[in-house]
């Protein structure tokens, strides 16, 4: 009997375990609920969270992976990120052509950033253009801003200073003359936080934004200074067409807030730029990227379409 009783034990137990068993969720059925199921709190950043954090990175030259090293008008360190250079055509060239890696040494300074000479014969690229392009890539950078002076109107075809001031005058409209898209006001007066966009700056940003194979930021340029032709640029853009350069600062805006040294950063870009004396603008621990082609970009090309 007692046999008897503890078979009949036993099996109830195990009919008990394995309805217990089976009564439980299966590892692929927990798996699915977990990847579908919505959380009862957002988790995730946002895209919008995402690159604000990577520009903050950039103006605090945290976490970079890569020192360039530029030597050109000016000399300085800026310290960037892979992942967000090869947006641009020359950083992916560089990036991806096995160039760096067969060559490159990690060098010691400062969190084993690799340290990447480049150097810019090429006198149309200044600093402050060269740092705006760097700021798009990630994003941001300040707006630009053109004086209305330079901008012809219907009413004002030789822009405004040439204007008799007649009765069919109209002054031009504040943030009217460009399009929305491509981030440029043209208010009276210079707005907080935008950079200054002199003809010298814009073909330099033109020139910059071409060696670096950017053509978004290119197209801004070259639309601003279409819509920027006059007796006062005219000389200029000429000049620069057929390979003469950005050619030196207007005498009108030396001794203004405008006034363009070449060492001079893009407006909110201050902290961005270590700069170096020309004599440490190199090391045997780095990549020297010298470009082929030393003409000035603006060299027949600058106006193409």
């Amino acid at each position: 009997m007692s046999d008897i009783s503890a078979s009949f034990a036993d099996s109830r137990f195990s009919h008990l375990f394995q309805d217990a068993l089976y009564s439980q969720p299966s590892l692929s059925s927990l798996r699915t609920h977990v990847m579908t199921s919505t959380p009862a709190s957002p988790t995730r950043p946002s895209p919008n969270d995402l690159q604000s954090h990577l520009y903050a990175s950039f103006l605090q030259r945290k976490t970079a992976d890569v020192a360039l090293r530029i030597s050109g008008t000016w000399h300085a360190v800026y310290r960037l990120h892979r992942v967000i250079l090869i947006q641009a055509g020359f950083f992916q060239s560089l990036f991806t052509s096995g160039f760096s890696e067969s060559k490159a040494k990690h060098s010691g300074h400062r969190a084993d950033a690799e340290y990447i000479d480049i150097v810019f014969d090429d006198v149309n690229i200044t600093r402050a253009a060269f740092e705006v392009c760097i700021a798009r890539l990630y994003g941001g950078g300040p707006p630009l801003w053109i004086s209305p002076s330079m901008i012809p109107t219907p009413t004002c075809p030789l822009t405004p200073p040439f204007a008799s001031g007649g009765p069919d005058y109209t002054p031009q409209q504040p943030g009217s003359a460009f399009p929305t898209s491509l981030d440029i006001s043209s208010s009276p007066d210079l707005p907080p936080g935008h950079h200054p966009a002199t003809p010298r700056f814009l073909l330099s940003l033109l020139a910059t934004a071409t060696f670096l194979s950017m053509p978004s930021v290119a197209s801004q340029a070259l639309s601003a200074i279409l819509r920027t032709v006059g007796p006062h640029t005219v000389v200029r853009y000429l000049n620069f067409a057929i390979g003469r350069g950005i050619g030196p600062p207007d005498e009108a805006v030396i001794d203004s807030d405008q006034y363009e040294h070449e060492d001079s950063p893009a407006v909110g870009l201050e902290q961005v730029a270590e700069l170096i004396q020309e004599e440490d603008a190199s090391f045997d621990s780095s990549v020297d990227v010298t470009p082929r082609d030393t003409t000035p970009v603006g060299s027949g090309c600058g106006f193409r379409h």
